[in-house]
């Protein structure tokens, strides 16, 4: 849903956002825009364990407005910084 808003992506469908709101969440669990932030940060994860790319062009491949708002919300949702994740997803096992 990246770059649509909830609201315009229910129009689309012809429903109202409520019943898109409710029927997504009874279906996956979390809200539309939860699910679409768990999405963009398993992606971030992705992408920290399986290129070189740094944490500021993850940032801008995956739409956050700079390197420290996805490391706010990483940190926030997984409990580590997105290096300390990187540097514990690389360790052989």
């Amino acid at each position: 849903m990246q770059g649509r808003d909830v609201r315009s992506v229910a129009q689309a469908l012809g429903v109202s956002y409520l019943t898109l709101y409710r029927k997504f969440k009874q279906a996956t669990g979390l809200a539309p825009k939860e699910y679409a932030r768990e999405i963009r940060l398993a992606r971030a994860e992705d992408l920290l364990a399986g290129t070189d790319l740094s944490v500021k062009e993850i940032a801008g491949l995956l739409g956050y407005y700079s390197a420290s708002h996805l490391s706010l919300e990483f940190k926030k949702a997984r409990g580590k910084s997105p290096s300390q994740w990187s540097d514990r997803a690389r360790l052989p096992r």
